[in-house]
């Protein structure tokens, strides 16, 4: 995928975020500013050894967008323990924290290493807190990871020589990665930007044996006009984490329900629950779980908890999912059953074909396509995006199998009105990089 020079981005973060309304101001004065700095000029090195699950493609699984947690089925699980066996002295018992301002705040996890935290209903998690405190040494909960700071984008994460995750794999040992970017990426304004970072700092992890956990971003209460990028990026995520079949944790749809979907007053961090012991993002009773902080902490514990008990004893959590239906080729094409979709596809399965594409602008691509389709039951605006790893990869929407029928082409992103009918969306290679082969493309279909 290749990287673009990007804007200067500004954030207003501080170690512990505003509260929301109705909940009383915090005891620390807020308000310190930080300016990320512009991402390089150059994309940063690829990792030696891309993700490739042990699953084989037409098997893995689709993550199901009503889900806030993945499934760890027997496919997922076969992935989760490739990637551990290629470092096994890697630490069960210890995490990274890799992200911007709402994972570096003091309200993220370090309540959990302070003091017994109130677990509510939620009892079942002390095991893993227990497990993750341990005993006379230093917490993954309360430390401040080199991989986490206020302002930052994803590609920062693994710039620099050694690298912010590097440095923090090299300190910790651990097994997990706790991953979440996007939120001041999308005011870079250059999402396949942003996915290419990520998907670099997920290949890396798991080239290391480290697992990560991808989190999803919350929505911007401060704007609509960056309200409207959210869902985007999060497909994004979705797409990446679903690639490598590692953990996804859906934060935006567990937010959904809260008031104020848990935003505080400036619309961008979470809000923190003021209890009877002050600020408490760490209070998982259930007044406590109104807020942003400590439904994220909630979470974390139960991720951590799902991928305890599957790595040791060996056992699924949950069913596997449907996989794809459809080779992806013209022929057979990949069936989408319903929109948003995203999805990763490797490009050497398939075989080139006539591909003059009768767009106007189309250009030549003499490389394997993938060929998806999906129905409209009413006109709908629909957003495709499509990004390319280890080549170049264009889009095209048709209204039948065949290039004649091209309704539009374009490099990234299709947006169009479309009255009701099939459609069929093709990502088609127009070049690749030798060193990175296969080609894949990360598609994503969303209804807007």
């Amino acid at each position: 995928m290749r990287a673009l020079v990007v804007a200067l981005l500004a954030c207003a973060c501080t170690r512990s975020d505003p509260p929301g309304p109705g909940t009383r101001a915090p005891e620390r004065p807020a308000s310190a500013s930080a300016m990320a700095p512009n991402p390089p000029k150059v994309a940063t090195p690829e990792p030696s050894l891309p993700a490739q699950p042990a699953a084989p493609e037409d098997a893995r699984v689709v993550y199901p967008f009503e889900r806030v947690h993945s499934p760890i089925g027997s496919v997922v699980l076969r992935s989760l323990r490739e990637i551990a066996a290629r470092e096994p002295k890697l630490r069960a018992d210890a995490f990274l924290k890799v992200g911007d301002s709402i994972t570096f705040s003091d309200d993220s996890l370090h309540c959990f290493g302070r003091r017994e935290p109130e677990l509510g209903a939620h009892g079942d998690l002390a095991e893993t807190l227990a497990r993750f405190r341990g005993e006379g040494r230093r917490q993954p909960f309360t430390r401040q990871s080199h991989a986490a700071k206020i302002g930052w984008s994803a590609w920062q994460a693994l710039s620099g020589n050694p690298s912010p995750v590097d440095r923090e794999l090299r300190d910790t040992r651990a097994r997990f990665a706790l991953v979440q970017y996007g939120t001041n990426d999308l005011e870079i304004g250059s999402a396949h930007y942003f996915a290419d970072s990520l998907w670099n700092i997920v290949d890396h992890l798991t080239a290391k044996g480290v697992i990560p956990v991808l989190f999803t971003i919350p929505g911007r209460g401060d704007r609509k006009d960056r309200d409207v990028w959210v869902p985007r990026y999060n497909a994004l995520v979705r797409g990446i984490a679903q690639s490598a079949q590692v953990p996804l944790v859906d934060y935006h749809l567990a937010l959904s329900s809260l008031s104020g979907r848990g935003l505080g007053r400036d619309g961008i961090h979470p809000t923190t629950y003021l209890g009877p012991r002050g600020r408490d993002g760490c209070a998982l009773s259930e007044e406590g779980l109104r807020h942003g902080y400590n439904t994220r902490n909630r979470l974390v514990l139960e991720a951590l908890s799902r991928l305890g008990r599957a790595l040791e004893t060996g056992q699924p959590l949950d069913d596997d999912e449907p996989t794809r239906s459809g080779a992806g080729t013209f022929s057979e094409p990949l069936s989408i059953d319903a929109l948003p979709y995203a999805d990763v596809l490797a490009h050497d399965a398939a075989e080139p074909r006539d591909d003059r594409y009768a767009c106007a602008g189309a250009r030549p691509a003499p490389g394997p396509e993938r060929v998806y389709r999906f129905r409209l039951r009413e006109a709908t605006t629909v957003r495709i995006q499509g990004y390319d790893r280890g080549g170049q990869v264009d889009l095209h929407l048709l209204s039948n199998p065949s290039p004649e029928a091209c309704v539009r082409s374009a490099e990234r992103v299709i947006t169009s009105r479309l009255p009701p009918g099939t459609y069929f969306v093709v990502a088609d290679e127009v070049s690749r990089e030798k060193k990175l082969v296969p080609p894949r493309s990360l598609v994503v279909i969303q209804a807007e």
